[in-house]
């Protein structure tokens, strides 16, 4: 699982560190989620470590800590995927199952010269066909690890050592001298570049954090540091008092970093920020610094915080001179008995997350030709955003549920926009069919898929919620009876604040 999308120099520590921490998949299941992602910490896509541990659960209620033999019934555990399913079902339990991941793809592809791209759902069911053939039943677990082992080491994307390949004289693909037509390359995904806000908020020695809602598809559950999608590093004071409320804070650039997250470039600038002693703002946490290795954090606000060590003597130093000054002037709020628990008593409470403070107006027309401005639309209340599509059975159960949500609080400002992704070729039934079925506007078509990308909604059906600011207060991927109950609340909420 750790391997999956990240490389084995990076995973091999911390597999060992992981192991030590859980030996046994009776600990992983009694862990607290939380301890896991702690553990999980640096290695990205954190989804797999929460689905890890859901799946540990799994195991040890339904099958007495047992890893299951049968492929339906692993294929069932969260977390687990084709590829998932046949390495470790042919490693643990010798299935004769073969795996397709992207070294096998380049390897099956060049010895059999199949035409495709490397992300063609074509030519990965060809190449899993022919390695279905290929695999020896013996040891179906080493035939494996040796496939994506020759793909990783010796079958490379650009350079191929040919020379040295056990499978030279198999391979279709040497024989014609078009080893680097195999396989073919994918279209190229565009790559974003983002400018980032990034505060370390300092008071008495403690930094001020907050967690990510178990809903959010991006890090759910991860602990953050105050941040803002802008280039404007002026505009951080504004910022702070928006969300963080106003006093007496003193600013100090303390350095820049750069992170990754799949197509995306972020530049993070950041700043350090001293607060007088006070309580946290509603939803956040002072947190001791000597308590980061029990939390899970990200890589950003890792990264984040290594830009800023460099200058945190000398700067809360000059910083600090100014606010004694200032600190007995402003008053400030009773002490926050939430401020002194543990972190694990803090940890399951749901916040916002840290999106833009107010999001980008968007200007598009129904499908009856009507102009639809989001901001617009978030001055009357919150906006609930749902992606469709004709073809999902799952989207077309959970739209009528969105549609009593709309009846029901439309009256007090609440609004929900239906975005639907079908293709060019059955983007013209969206009109009858919504008429048909009484739904409510406005109904936007997103063709060219801008409007997903835009709000990072990549599953049909997908729900983002909006308040009045423009940020996400709660999201959700996929349809799961009782979500609407869940929303209805949320709703709610924001419309008596």
């Amino acid at each position: 699982m750790m391997l999956q999308q990240t490389t084995v120099a990076t995973v091999l520590p911390r597999y060992e560190s992981f192991l030590e921490r859980f030996p046994a998949v009776e600990a992983l299941a009694e862990a607290k989620v939380e301890d896991v992602l702690a553990a999980w910490s640096g290695l990205g896509y954190y989804t797999r470590a929460r689905n890890l541990h859901a799946a540990a659960i799994r195991v040890v209620r339904e099958h007495q800590g047992v890893f299951p033999k049968d492929p339906v019934v692993v294929r069932d555990l969260p977390g687990f995927g084709d590829y998932s399913t046949a390495a470790i079902l042919s490693i643990v339990h010798g299935l004769r199952m073969a795996v397709v991941d992207g070294n096998v793809i380049r390897v099956v592809s060049r010895l059999a010269t199949l035409p495709g791209h490397a992300k063609s759902p074509a030519l990965r069911k060809a190449v899993q066909v022919e390695a279905d053939r290929l695999i020896d039943p013996g040891e179906p677990g080493d035939f494996n690890q040796a496939m994506m082992e020759l793909g990783a080491t010796i079958c490379s994307p650009a350079s191929p050592a040919c020379g040295g390949c056990p499978v030279e004289q198999f391979c279709a693909a040497r024989r014609l001298g078009r080893v680097g037509e195999f396989p073919a390359r994918p279209p190229v995904r565009a790559v974003t570049s983002e400018e980032w806000q990034v505060a370390i908020v300092e008071s008495a020695g403690r930094l001020l954090m907050r967690r990510r809602p178990e809903t959010e598809s991006l890090m759910p559950g991860m602990w953050e540091l105050p941040a803002w999608l802008t280039p404007d590093s002026a505009s951080i004071r504004a910022h702070l008092e928006r969300d963080l409320g106003e006093g007496a804070m003193a600013i100090v650039p303390a350095g820049d970093a750069r992170h990754a997250i799949m197509n995306r470039r972020l530049r993070l600038n950041v700043h350090h920020v001293a607060l007088p002693r006070r309580a946290a703002p509603t939803g956040w946490h002072w947190i001791e610094p000597a308590r980061f290795g029990e939390l899970p954090v990200s890589s950003m606000v890792s990264k984040a915080i290594e830009a800023a060590r460099g200058q945190l003597k000398l700067a809360f130093a000059l910083v600090l001179v100014a606010i004694q000054a200032t600190t007995t002037a402003v008053p400030t709020r009773a002490a926050d008995p939430a401020d002194s628990a543990s972190v694990g008593e803090t940890a399951g409470i749901d916040t916002l997350t840290i999106p833009p403070p107010i999001v980008p107006e968007l200007l598009v027309r129904d499908i009856a030709g009507k102009e639809v401005s989001l901001h617009a639309l978030l001055a009357k209340g919150p906006v609930l955003l749902n992606f469709w599509a004709l073809w999902c059975k799952p989207c077309l159960k959970e739209i009528p549920e969105l549609v009593k949500l709309q009846e029901t609080y439309a009256a007090r400002g609440f609004s929900l926009v239906l975005v639907n992704g079908d293709s060019p070729s059955d983007v013209a039934r969206v009109a009858p069919f919504a008429r048909a079925r009484k739904m409510p506007g406005p109904v936007v078509t997103d063709v060219d898929g801008a409007l997903r990308r835009r709000f990072q909604a990549n599953a049909f059906p997908t729900s983002i919620l909006l308040d009045r600011s423009g940020r996400t207060a709660w999201s959700a991927q996929g349809y799961r009876p009782g979500d609407e109950v869940k929303l209805a609340g949320e709703i709610e909420a924001l419309l008596n604040e």
